[in-house]
């Protein structure tokens, strides 16, 4: 699956160092159970911030969502977390992540 171009904006960044990318992809795929809703829609990460543990990935119908990785070994809830939402479409995920970038710089 290709990408589109992305114009990130701090907090968000694209994963990009080559040891990253296969570390966090591993890890949201042990995170997503069999009995999370994700499961089986083909999460593929493309981007984090870089102030908490959120993740953006696209799912193979396209959308893309917000996942925040827990980063615990056993989690008592797998259909619960990790935590996720939608944001639907690229340009929906371009307005949040202005949202964000505007809310991290006034801080």
């Amino acid at each position: 699956m290709t990408t589109p171009e992305i114009k990130w904006r701090t907090p968000w960044r694209a994963i990009q160092f080559e040891w990253e990318i296969p570390g966090v992809q591993r890890r949201l795929d042990y995170e997503i159970t069999s009995r999370h809703p994700l499961s089986g829609k083909g999460a593929l990460a493309i981007g984090r911030r870089i102030d908490n543990d959120d993740i953006l990935v696209v799912l193979n119908d396209g959308r893309y969502a917000n996942v925040h990785l827990v980063w615990g070994r056993e989690e008592p809830f797998p259909v619960k977390y990790p935590d996720w939402f939608a944001y639907g479409t690229l340009q929906d995920f371009e307005a949040a992540m202005n949202e964000d970038a505007q809310d991290y710089s006034d801080k």
